[in-house]
């Protein structure tokens, strides 16, 4: 009855991080505590993590999947984004062991703040329909972007769906759901590129 009753829960918490993934992002700051709390304490964090990327591989090629086939998104930039941030996340997943991972949760909660605090501020944020194409700069920011916060997934993890979003919206002003869908795209290539660890 116990390991019923921690299958729910673990049931309950992937159905919420995962819909919480699909609107905003960020739902890996909602599953990793949880799989800490409710899987034994015996478990290896490399098996804890590699739960959380493999069930948000699953739910993002889902949410993707929904995403495109509703709202365009600039295959130009995204597809060698995505190919560079997976490349870099399987980097990141290779050279963690020699960073202070233990600084990053401080660091990713100050940014986490910033971007609400930031969103909040601005009113119209995220609520203009961007219509013309991306210039040649804004391509290269976003292979630079991609890479970057590929890397960041691979060493850490929590918040890179908002992270991404939250590039689109600020840098390229796409609203909300053209920025989640793009985000969704090169999110599930950084997962499969963990998941090669």
């Amino acid at each position: 009855m116990l390991a019923d009753s921690f299958f729910y829960y673990l049931v309950l918490v992937g159905f919420a991080a995962g819909l919480m993934d699909a609107a905003v992002g960020g739902g890996g700051l909602l599953q990793i505590p949880g799989l800490f709390n409710l899987l034994p304490n015996a478990t290896p964090v490399a098996s804890v993590m590699g739960v959380n990327k493999f069930a948000f591989c699953c739910g993002t090629l889902t949410a993707t999947g929904q995403y495109l086939r509703r709202i365009p998104v600039p295959w130009k930039m995204l597809l060698p984004a995505a190919a560079l941030a997976f490349a870099a996340s399987y980097l990141g997943v290779k050279t963690v062991v020699y960073f202070p991972v233990q600084y990053m949760k401080p660091a990713m909660l100050v940014i986490m703040i910033a971007m609400c605090l930031y969103t909040f501020l601005k009113k119209d944020l995220g609520q203009t329909v961007r219509t013309e194409k991306l210039t040649r700069r804004e391509t290269l920011w976003g292979l630079f972007f991609g890479a970057l916060i590929g890397f960041y997934d691979g060493m850490f993890g929590p918040g890179t769906g908002s992270l991404l979003a939250f590039v689109f919206v600020r840098f390229y002003g796409y609203d909300f759901l053209a920025a989640n869908a793009s985000a969704k795209v090169i999110n599930w290539t950084i997962k499969n590129g963990m998941l090669l660890r």
